[in-house]
């Protein structure tokens, strides 16, 4: 672990801010061109910033803090913005936006770091890697300890720096914070949580995820569980709420195979858990917890999404493929809803489908109807390695897909103790021929040959020639197989 020098060259305090109830948010105003600023004060000018607090406690106090770059060498200073802080004490949680510009970022490492006020130890440590002169994101410390004041800085360490302190990290910008009535609040632990949602269903309706999860608390500071259900564009798809009395033992708080329905199949949700009541000093009304991370069932005959994509009122699904004697009888699902559109207008997607040859080639298209219908595609049509593709009208993602896979039987020879036989690996009942040849290793020519082998009758092959005191022969198998209305030919080779 690495910890913090620190040379007091400051400026002075850039921001002080305090805390209050109801969520309240204390906002800077942003410059003219409404970029973010550098919060640092000159004897002429002072810069501001769009940062703001948000939290629900009252008697917060932060005071956000930057070096002079003037007084810094390049090899140790970063410019740090920092925005949008979130303090929740019933979490026990710090979580801001940070940006940062660095033009010797090439062999700098950054880190965030958590220390008490009144001490340079390293409470937690968080390394980032920018890879850019240019570059912001979020991050969370736990200050899993109320009872002291603490700060987080923002530094870097840097290779090019031909006067390092081995262990030591050069602080750029930093907050400082204590919660005045830390001592006083009740506080929670969350326990346990986990996606329990099975991988298929039978129900080609709609699709559930099921979750699971526990809160410790003590204080019973909690009288509400309020669950918000995102999509993958994190929009709010539908809530449920708790009462708390209904789901408390005790100290703890427990549900247990909960769930959403009514979802679209394969995709990935968030369910985000929020909760209300009075931690001892303030109330706290939907404040987020923590998320569990689901994926909906798919139905049967879905691929996973590495495969296939679905989305929150947009999803086709081949669930069954029927072969008739000239014809193949597709099966499907479709439902819209008209909410996902294209990002470079409001055009919403349509799904179709399409059948490719094994090359890629379009076939036919076919235009599909909401709801639970089928598709009858003529077997000319069909080939092995042919497939089915549900795409969009621009054909930028798969929606669903069915491969027409091979029919090949998949013929082999196993050596008996005196004999050989011709054995399967799958279904026989669409061969129409089977030609065998016989070679002895290292001869041209055939020494036995089998046309139109009766195999149905007798899957023993009877050689002629004595080959007791051959080494290895080997066995070229030429089948002929029916599939999709059409007569294939292969040619297997079989070393025994």
């Amino acid at each position: 672990m690495k910890n913090i020098v620190w040379i007091f060259v400051l400026l002075f305090t850039v921001i002080f801010l305090t805390g209050c109830q109801d969520n309240s948010l204390v906002d800077c105003s942003v410059t003219p061109n409404n970029k973010l600023c550098d919060l640092i004060q000159t004897e002429d000018q002072v810069i501001q910033d769009s940062t703001s607090i948000s939290t629900y406690a009252s008697g917060v106090e932060f005071n956000i803090y930057k070096y002079d770059p003037q007084l810094r060498l390049p090899e140790t200073y970063i410019d740090v913005t920092i925005t949008d802080i979130m303090y929740s004490p019933l979490k026990k949680q710090v979580c801001f936006t940070y940006f940062i510009h660095d033009p010797q970022y090439p062999r700098a490492t950054y880190y965030i770091i958590l220390q008490e006020k009144t001490s340079l130890l390293t409470r937690q440590q968080i390394t980032i890697f920018g890879g850019t002169s240019d570059f912001s994101g979020r991050s969370c410390v736990d200050v899993t300890d109320l009872t002291v004041d603490y700060r987080i800085v923002i530094g870097k360490d840097d290779s090019d720096n031909l006067n390092p302190i081995y262990g030591y990290i050069e602080g750029s910008a930093w907050i400082e914070f204590k919660d005045i009535h830390k001592n006083e609040r009740k506080q929670v632990t969350i326990k346990s949580r986990s996606d329990s949602t099975p991988d298929t269903t039978r129900n080609i309706q709609y699709s559930s995820v099921n979750y699971s999860f526990q809160i410790e608390d003590k204080g019973q500071a909690i009288t509400e569980v309020k669950l918000l259900l995102k999509d993958s564009f994190n929009n709010t798809v539908t809530t449920k709420t708790y009462a708390v009395d209904s789901i408390r033992s005790g100290s703890k708080i427990t549900v247990v195979e909960g769930s959403f329905d009514f979802l679209a199949p394969n995709v990935d949700y968030n369910v985000e858990v929020h909760v209300s009541g009075h931690d001892g000093v303030d109330d706290f009304t939907d404040e987020f917890l923590f998320s569990i991370y689901c994926t909906s069932a798919r139905f049967l005959g879905q691929p996973d999404s590495d495969l296939v994509v679905s989305y929150h009122g947009l999803y086709g699904v081949i669930y069954d493929v029927e072969e008739t004697e000239n014809s193949v009888i597709i099966s499907y699902v479709y439902s819209n809803d008209d909410i996902i559109q294209y990002s470079d207008t409001e055009e919403k997607l349509v799904l179709h489908m399409v059948l490719l040859s094994d090359t890629g080639e379009n076939i036919v298209t076919y235009e599909m109807m909401t709801g639970d219908h089928q598709i009858t595609i003529p077997k000319e049509f069909i080939g092995e390695y042919y497939k089915i593709n549900i795409k969009d009208q621009r054909e930028i993602e798969v929606f669903g897909i069915y491969l027409f896979g091979t029919k090949n039987p998949g013929p082999e020879i196993r050596k008996g103790t005196d004999y050989y036989t011709l054995e399967f690996n799958r279904d026989s009942s669409n061969v129409t021929n089977i030609d065998i040849r016989v070679y002895v290793t290292g001869f041209a020519a055939p020494i036995e040959m089998f046309y139109n082998f009766d195999f149905r009758n007798s899957n023993i092959i009877d050689l002629y020639h004595d080959t007791s005191n051959v080494g290895s022969m080997t066995f070229e198998i030429i089948v002929t197989y029916m599939a999709y209305g059409k007569e294939y030919m292969v040619i297997v080779t079989d070393l025994v």
